[in-house]
């Protein structure tokens, strides 16, 4: 897979990680500041399909709110285990 391709195939993927997130700011978050590294991009570049994807974030910040927004969910989801919190 040539570099062009690769970049739309894991814009694609961002967008597909986006359509599950129910709020726009944490989406907007996401699509300005993540950075896919790691063996996926090997991956592609020998026509194979990645194992998974690291992504990173561009800043602390970004990477605080996401973890927040998850934290979120996973609370409302599982109200009798322990509470996670980003701290």
């Amino acid at each position: 897979m040539n570099s062009k391709n690769m970049g739309k195939a894991l814009k694609a993927k961002i967008d597909d990680w986006c359509k599950h997130i129910d709020n726009e700011e944490i989406v907007k978050v996401i699509k300005q500041n993540v950075i896919i590294t790691g063996g996926a991009l090997v991956s592609m570049l020998q026509s194979e399909e990645p194992n998974d994807y690291d992504i990173y974030f561009k800043t602390k910040e970004a990477c605080k709110k996401v973890a927040e927004y998850y934290a979120i969910k996973w609370n409302e989801l599982h109200p009798n285990t322990a509470r996670v919190k980003v701290g």
